[in-house]
C-alpha cells in the first residue's frame, strides 16, 4: 500500500454474509460435496432397509429378516469407511486453503530493519514526548518467503532488529480475493470502504489521522491471531464480516493502548460498521474499486445530481469501517464533541428517539460500600458500579467495541459533573457495548438490545496539584493528627510487647 493520506478505500467486491473460505483449493469442494451425496444416499437407504427389517420380523420371516440385517450392516459399513473418507478429505482441503491463504499474504509482506538498540531506546524514551529519530526504509518482501531459503533470499544484518508486518489494507484486499474464489458468493454490489484510523498518541496527546488501509499490522500478531481462531478451531469457513471484525477488536485496538507509557491518560478505542447503499452512476460503480477516493471528491460528485426514482440498475452496497481511538480525560460528557466521535447519548423517558428501555444492574465489588462510606461519607457509601441492558428501536449501528452514553432518569442531575446524585450514586455516564441482539417478531416488531458495561462517568479527574492540596488540607487537621498520635502509641506498644518476648541478644529469625 502506499502512503499517501486519503479518506476511504474500497475494496474489491464481497459479501459480507459467506464464508471467506470455501471452494478455493481446485477441484476439492466438488469431490468433497459427491461424496457427500453418496453418504446422503447410504442413509437413505439404510432407513429403509431398518423398515423393512422391522416388517419382516412383524410377519414372522425370520430368514428375510436375516438377510436384510445382513445387507444393512454392509450399507452402514460402507457408510462409515466413506464418512472417514470425507472426514480426511475435507482436512486435506482445509490445509489447502489455509495454506493458500497465507501464500496470499506472503506476497504483501513489509519489512523493517532496525538498529539493534533501537527498540531499547524507544521504550525507554516513554517519558518523553519526543520519539527517538528513525532512521529504517520500509523493504517490500513480498515472496521472500515462498520459494527457497529466506536467509539466503533476504539474509538478515545480525546487528539489527527485524519487524515483520503487514498494511492492514493488504489484509482486506488478500480477503476480498479469497472471496471471489468462493463459488457461493453472490454479492457483486457488495463493498467495503476502509475509512479513517483517529486516534491520540500516547506519548505526547496530539491526535493523529490515518487510513486504515495504511495502519501497519504486527505479522506475528496476525499468525497467532489466525493459529488461535482458525487453525486451531478447524473452521471450514469464516463469514469475512467476522473475520474483519475479529482483527480490529482483537489485534488493532488493543495496539492503540498506551502500553510503553504507564503515565499516558487511558485510552479508549472503538471499532464502527457503517452500511452505506448509493446508487449507480450512469450505470457505473458510484465509488471506485481498488484506488483512494477522497470524501471530498465523492461530495463534490453527488452534489446536484439528479438520481432518477425508479431504476433497473441495482443499488450498491458498502460496509465502511472506521475506528476512532482517544484519552479517557477527553471523555467529558458532551454531547456534541461526542457525536463528532461517534459517540451517541440516549436519555430515559423521551417521547422520540431509538430508546424503548434502559434498565440498570448492580455489578458487585465486596467491600466497595463500606470502603467509600469510610473514605468519603454520604451518599457515597451508595455508590456502586451498573451496568445497563438497552432496548432499541431495531437497528443495526452497533457492534461490540463501541460506546455509547446513557443519562439517567431526571432528577438526578448529570452524571459527567463532580457530587451530582448520579454521579455519587454511579448511575449513567459512558458504557462499552459487549454484546448486540436484534430479533423480528412474528408481528413484525423489530428490537434491538445492548448489553452494556460501565465505561466511566466522564467527570474530570483532579489534576496532580489539586491532589496535593487535598492532601494537605487532611493532613493539616486537628482529627488527622489525633490518628496518627493514637496508631504511634499503638505501634510503641507493640514494639515494647515484641522486646519483651525477644530480650536482646536472643536469636529472633523465624
Amino acid at each position: 500500500m502506499d502512503g499517501k493520506a486519503t479518506d476511504v478505500l474500497v475494496g474489491d467486491p464481497l459479501s459480507i454474509g459467506v464464508s471467506l473460505f470455501g471452494g478455493i483449493s481446485l477441484g476439492g469442494e466438488a469431490l468433497i460435496a459427491g461424496a457427500e451425496e453418496n453418504a446422503l444416499e447410504l442413509e437413505t437407504n439404510i432407513a429403509d432397509a431398518e423398515a423393512a427389517y422391522a416388517c419382516a420380523l412383524q410377519t414372522g420371516d425370520e430368514d428375510m429378516a436375516s438377510e436384510i440385517n445382513g445387507a444393512m450392516a454392509d450399507l452402514k459399513e460402507d457408510l462409515q469407511d466413506l464418512s472417514e473418507d470425507i472426514a480426511e478429505m475435507k482436512e486435506e482441503n482445509r490445509e489447502d486453503i489455509y495454506e493458500d491463504f497465507i501464500d496470499n499474504l506472503t506476497d504483501y509482506l513489509q519489512v523493517l530493519d532496525l538498529d539493534g538498540d533501537f527498540i531499547e531506546e524507544w521504550c525507554e524514551s516513554g517519558d518523553s514526548r519526543e520519539a527517538p529519530e528513525l532512521d529504517a526504509g520500509v523493504t517490500d518482501a513480498g515472496g521472500i518467503f515462498t520459494d527457497g531459503d529466506p536467509e539466503d533470499e533476504d539474509p538478515k544484518d545480525p546487528d539489527k532488529d527485524r519487524i515483520n508486518f503487514w498494511f492492514f489494507g493488504d489484509l482486506v484486499q488478500v480477503a476480498t480475493e479469497a472471496m471471489r474464489k468462493n463459488p457461493s458468493a453472490k454479492a457483486d454490489n457488495m463493498n467495503i470502504i476502509l475509512g479513517p484510523m483517529i486516534w491520540t498518541s500516547s506519548r505526547n496527546g496530539i491526535q493523529k489521522q490515518i487510513n486504515l488501509a495504511d495502519l501497519p499490522v504486527s505479522s506475528a500478531m496476525v499468525m497467532e491471531w489466525w493459529k488461535r481462531e482458525v487453525v486451531e478451531k478447524q473452521r471450514d469457513s469464516f463469514p469475512l464480516k467476522q473475520f474483519m471484525q475479529g482483527l480490529l477488536t482483537s489485534i488493532v485496538i488493543p495496539a492503540l493502548k498506551p502500553g510503553c507509557f504507564p503515565k499516558a491518560d487511558p485510552t479508549s478505542a472503538e471499532c464502527g460498521v457503517v452500511p452505506i447503499t448509493l446508487p449507480s452512476i450512469g450505470g457505473a460503480k458510484p465509488i471506485p474499486t481498488n484506488e483512494r477516493t477522497k470524501m471530498i471528491d465523492l461530495e463534490t460528485k453527488f452534489e446536484g445530481l439528479e438520481l432518477s426514482e425508479e431504476t433497473d440498475t441495482p443499488d450498491y452496497e458498502y460496509m465502511l469501517y472506521y475506528i476512532a481511538s482517544f484519552g479517557a480525560t477527553a471523555l467529558e460528557g458532551d454531547p456534541i464533541a461526542d457525536k463528532a466521535r461517534g459517540i451517541y447519548h440516549y436519555d430515559i423517558g423521551r417521547d422520540s428517539g431509538l430508546i424503548k428501555k434502559i434498565s440498570f444492574s448492580k455489578a458487585d465489588t465486596p467491600g466497595l460500600k463500606e470502603a467509600r462510606q469510610a473514605d468519603q461519607g454520604g451518599l457515597s457509601q451508595l455508590r456502586e458500579v451498573y451496568n445497563a441492558n438497552v432496548t432499541m428501536l431495531g437497528n443495526n449501528l452497533y457492534i461490540p467495541g463501541m460506546r455509547i452514553y446513557i443519562n439517567p432518569p431526571y432528577g438526578l442531575g448529570n452524571p459527567s459533573q463532580t457530587n451530582t446524585a448520579a454521579n455519587l450514586l454511579g448511575l449513567g455516564g459512558y458504557y462499552d457495548v459487549i454484546k448486540v441482539k436484534s430479533a423480528i417478531s412474528r408481528g413484525g416488531q423489530y428490537d434491538t438490545e445492548l448489553e452494556t458495561i460501565f465505561a466511566a462517568s466522564g467527570a474530570p479527574l483532579q489534576s496532580d496539584d489539586d491532589c496535593a492540596a487535598r492532601i494537605e488540607t487532611v493532613v493539616e487537621t486537628d482529627w488527622y493528627e489525633e490518628t496518627q498520635g493514637w496508631l504511634d502509641g499503638l505501634m510503641d506498644a507493640i514494639d515494647g510487647a515484641f522486646d519483651a518476648l525477644f530480650p536482646a541478644g536472643v536469636d529472633d529469625d523465624c
